[in-house]
C-alpha cells in the first residue's frame, strides 16, 4: 500500500526526461522545478541548450493539464511528491535546480533528503528563492496573477522581466502569450489556493529552516533587480550558514533573469556542473 502511495504522489508531477541526443558516461541527470504560475515550459530556452544532459521536467501540482485535490495542493505533499519522485529516478546522482517558489521548494526537498539520509543531490541551483522575504514585495501583487488577458499578461510580465520588451521577443517563437494566457485561464482556481499555502507562516518557516541544510554544493542566482526577491536579505540569510557559498548576480536583470540572459546562464550553470575554469 506505501509504495502506491508512493507512484501516485510522483505520478501528479507528470514527469518528462528529456534524453540528450548523445549521451556520454559524464553525463547528468538534471531535475528542474519551475516556479509559482508557471509551468515545465519555463525551462525551454535552457532546456534547448542543453544537449549533453538528461533534463528531468515536472510540473508542480495545480499548474499541470490534470485535476488536483486541496490535499495534493499542499506544501508538504508537493514536497513529498518530489522527494518520491527523486528517490524513484533511475539515476545514483541527481542536480536540482529550482526558481522562485520551486527555489524554496527545492530547498525543503534537499533538507528532507539530507534527514532521510539519501545522498542523491550532487548539486543544488537556487533561483531567486521564494522566502519570508518575499513577503512585502509581492503582497500587493497577488491580483497581477490573475492574467485574463493581453493587458493583464504583459502587467506581470513587467514585473518578472527587467527587460521585459526584449525578453518577450525572444520568447515569441514559443507562442509565449498565447499559452500563458491559456494557462491561466485552466489553473487559476488551483493558484488561488497555492497562494493560501504559499502565504502561512508554516511554509515560510519550512523554507527558512531547510536553508540550514545547504551544502558547499548550493549555488545561489539572483536577479540585480528583481521586484519579486530581494537580493540582499537572501545572500545575507544564505551567508549566515555558509560565508563562502557560490553566489551570481545578474545584473539590470529580474527575477526571470535565466530568460533575460539565457545564454550566458546556460555557460554559467554548465561550468559549474563540469567544474570547468571561467574564461578570461
Amino acid at each position: 500500500m506505501e509504495n502506491q502511495i508512493s507512484e501516485s504522489k510522483s505520478k501528479i508531477l507528470q514527469p518528462k526526461l528529456i534524453n540528450p541526443p548523445k549521451p556520454t558516461k559524464g553525463s547528468k541527470h538534471i531535475l528542474l522545478i519551475h516556479g509559482f504560475a508557471t509551468d515545465s515550459r519555463s525551462w525551454r530556452l535552457f532546456i534547448e541548450r542543453n544537449k549533453k544532459n538528461y533534463i528531468h521536467i515536472i510540473n508542480l501540482p495545480g499548474h499541470g493539464s490534470l485535476e488536483y485535490t486541496k490535499r495534493e495542493l499542499d506544501f508538504d505533499f508537493i514536497v513529498n511528491a518530489i522527494v518520491d519522485h527523486i528517490i524513484e529516478m533511475d539515476c545514483k546522482k541527481v542536480i536540482l535546480m529550482g526558481h522562485s517558489f520551486g527555489g524554496g521548494i527545492s530547498l525543503v526537498v534537499n533538507e528532507k533528503l539530507k534527514k532521510m539520509k539519501i545522498n542523491k543531490i550532487e548539486k543544488l541551483f537556487i533561483l531567486a528563492p521564494y522566502t519570508k522575504y518575499s513577503i512585502p514585495k509581492v503582497y500587493n501583487k497577488i491580483p497581477l496573477f490573475n492574467v485574463k488577458g493581453a493587458s493583464d499578461f504583459l502587467s506581470l510580465q513587467e514585473e518578472i522581466f527587467k527587460n521585459a520588451k526584449k525578453t518577450l521577443e525572444k520568447l515569441e517563437e514559443y507562442f509565449y502569450e498565447k499559452e500563458t494566457i491559456k494557462f491561466f485561464k485552466s489553473n487559476w482556481k488551483y493558484l488561488r489556493y497555492i497562494i493560501y499555502q504559499m502565504s502561512r507562516p508554516s511554509t515560510f518557516a519550512k523554507i527558512n529552516n531547510a536553508i540550514n541544510y545547504i551544502t558547499d554544493k548550493t549555488y545561489l542566482f539572483l536577479g540585480e533587480e528583481d521586484r519579486l526577491v530581494p537580493s540582499e536579505l537572501i545572500i545575507e540569510r544564505f551567508k549566515e550558514i555558509k560565508p563562502l557559498i557560490y553566489i551570481s548576480v545578474y545584473k539590470n536583470c529580474g527575477h526571470g533573469f535565466f530568460a533575460e540572459k539565457d545564454s550566458y546562464f546556460f555557460n554559467e550553470v554548465d561550468r559549474i556542473i563540469y567544474n570547468k575554469k571561467e574564461k578570461t
